[in-house]
Order: structure tokens, then sequence, then C-alpha cells
């Protein structure tokens, strides 16, 4: 499948500040949107979700706010996080940035990569804004914190456009990523992918990490193909779309990965929904990171996956009827004892080296998802 840098997705233009501190998005009227936010991947008992993302959550539950024509993202400093200043900093930045853009409020979304901080520099942000209204439309977000990848791609009902892209802030770590097709997706189907589309992108990147205050996943149908309109999410060409999104925000978030030099991988199969594979990727990971003590042997991987899999948020894992396997080779097997084999050891180091992939099969539902340690 070719592979495009910068995603191009009709109905979706961009204009970037010199220096990528502010991108400005066109979107076209009647486009379908939806947001999710990482306030579902926080553990129980966490801090509210605060901020630009909290605002994002709200305006994508709100049916008054299903239009949405302009999307402005501030990264480095753009009141994402936690806390009453995060959110009030953002109120005021979507405010006069709706002026500004001369916007409906209501038709204005903001997503920020950065915290607010004691002085949110809402004069900068806005001289950075009118910046980016000089520049030439593009098809993608661009500067030095930027990655974009399109897909060319085709359904039943003929081509579609899908594409990917995240946006970073560099000193405060948040990323906003952007899932984005030129299908007629209506926003409740759009609503329905949202955790699978999460975990297809960001989760692959920060299952190890967890996730910063500030991370958001804004996921657009410009209904731009002329394609009809996709009615039900596992309608044939609705699955067809929603395996191109995923497939662009896995890519993306694989060749970020590789960038920062991450190497192993776990496979989770099996899983009973996104959201469970969610919580399982986000226990195990860790567990398993190459920055950990080193596995020595696959006994110490077997107790890893297994303190990862009875500790998982994931009621009624430890019935279920695990299987694992390493370079071909069962290491698990429910709650059998397994003897090791002679060669297991040489399987290990090449897992660790990158040159296999460590399966795991929770036998629960059709979720699955690779995670690099």
């Amino acid at each position: 499948m070719p592979v495009d840098d910068h995603f191009s997705i009709t109905g979706l233009s961009w204009r970037s500040a010199p220096g990528g501190g502010v991108h400005v998005a066109d979107i076209q009227p009647g486009a379908a949107w939806t947001a999710r936010t990482a306030q579902g991947s926080t553990p129980p008992g966490a801090a509210p979700e605060d901020g630009a993302a909290k605002l994002l959550a709200a305006a994508a539950a709100d049916p008054a706010r299903r239009i949405a024509t302009r999307l402005v993202v501030s990264v480095s400093r753009g009141a994402g996080g936690f806390g009453p200043l995060s959110t009030r900093g953002a109120e005021a930045f979507a405010a006069e940035s709706a002026r500004a853009l001369k916007t409906a409020p209501s038709n204005l979304l903001h997503a920020a990569a950065g915290p607010a901080g004691p002085d949110l520099p809402v004069g900068e942000l806005l001289r950075a804004l009118g910046a980016a209204q000089l520049e030439p439309a593009r098809c993608a977000p661009e500067g030095p914190h930027v990655d974009a990848v399109g897909l060319p791609f085709r359904t039943l009902q003929g081509p579609v456009e899908v594409g990917a892209a995240c946006l970073r802030a560099v000193r405060f770590g948040a990323q906003v990523w952007i899932a984005a097709t030129s299908a007629a997706v209506p926003q409740r189907v759009l609503e329905d992918w949202a955790d699978r589309l999460w975990t297809a992108g960001p989760l692959v990147e920060r299952a190890g990490t967890g996730f910063a205050p500030g991370d958001a996943l804004l996921i657009f149908a410009t209904g731009a193909s002329g394609a009809p309109v996709v009615e039900a999410p596992d309608a044939p060409e609705g699955e067809a779309v929603a395996v191109g999104l995923a497939a662009a925000l896995s890519l993306l978030a694989r060749r970020r990965l590789e960038h920062f030099g991450a190497r192993a991988a776990l496979m989770i199969r099996g899983a009973g929904s996104w959201s469970e594979l969610e919580r399982a990727a986000q226990r195990l990971v860790p567990l398993l990171s190459l920055e950990k003590p080193r596995l020595a042997a696959i006994e110490d991987l077997r107790d890893r996956l297994w303190a990862g899999l009875l500790t998982a948020d994931v009621p009624g894992l430890e019935r279920t009827p695990v299987r694992a396997t390493l370079e071909e080779r069962l290491i698990i097997d429910g709650m059998k004892p397994l003897k090791a084999a002679e060669d297991d050891e040489v399987a290990l180091e090449a897992w660790l080296r990158g040159a296999g992939t460590l399966e795991l099969d929770l036998g629960r539902g059709r979720a699955c998802g690779t995670f690099r340690l």
C-alpha cells in the first residue's frame, strides 16, 4: 500500500504558523467529528480531566456542537492539563480564537498539546494564530514536531482518503492525534470506533509510559468522497473505513516508536472489547518494558505475564484459558505448568532483539493490538 508522509483529506485543509506553534484547520461544513481523550485511560480515582481535553470531550457529547468548521491546535503552551487554570486558559483562548477567525464559538474546536502554566500567553498564541492564517492552505499541519501519514484506500463503494497525524509538545510531552477520512460517517458511528482507533494509535505509543494530561484523539469524516453514508459501525463499508483509519494510526505509531528505538513487541489477541484490550496493555507493557530489569529466563517472562494478567482491571480474566507463544513455542497454556525447552532462552534472546513477537491470546473476543516495549 503506498504511503504519503502528508495525508490529504478532501474537506480538511491546514494552515500552520511558522515554527508550528499553532495550527488551524478549515473543516468542510457538514463533516462529522468526535473526540477521545486520555480520561478514559486513567486508573480509577485519578484526578478528573481538565483543560482543553475536558472541553473537547464535553463538546463531542453536546448535540449543539456537532457542527465544527474550524479546529485550532496549540502546542507547547496551550491549556492542556489538569486544574481550573487550564480550563480557564482553554476557554479564554478558544473564545479569542473564535473572534479572530470570525467563527461562531460553537463551531470552533480547540485542542492543546501543552500546559497552561501560570501565565498562559494568550496574546502570543493569538499572534501565532494570525500568522498561521497568512500561510497558504496545505494538506496537513506542518512543523518541527508534527508527524503525518496518508493511505490511499478503497472500499466497496470506491476510493476514500484516510490519514493520521500527531502533533506533540516537546517540553510537556502531550500529544494531539488526528484521524480523518473523506468517507461519509455520522458521529454516532465515529463514537463507536473511538476506542478502537485510540488503541491503534495513541495507546500503541503510550502503553508503556502512560498518558500525559492533554492527550487527545480527534476523528473527522468530511463526507467529501461521494460514497454512500456509513449507516452502522458493523456495516461492510463501515468496517473498511474503520480498518483504514486504524491502519493509518497504527502505521504512524509504529513509525514514531521505531524512531525512539523500541524493539521487542507484544501482540495481545482475543480481548473482549477495545477498552479491555487497553486495560490489559496498560498493565502488561510496563511490566515487560525493556527498561525493567532484564528478562534472564523464560520463567521470568511467564511470571511477569501472569503478574500483569492477574492484576489487570479485567473482571474474570483469572478464569480465562490464556495462551501465550514466543517464536511459535507455547509458554503459557491456561494454568498448566509447562516444562522449559532447551532452546527457550535462544527464543527469548531473539525476541528481546526484536526478531520475533510474543503473542498473548486472551480468548475472550476479537479485539487485538501490537505494542512495542
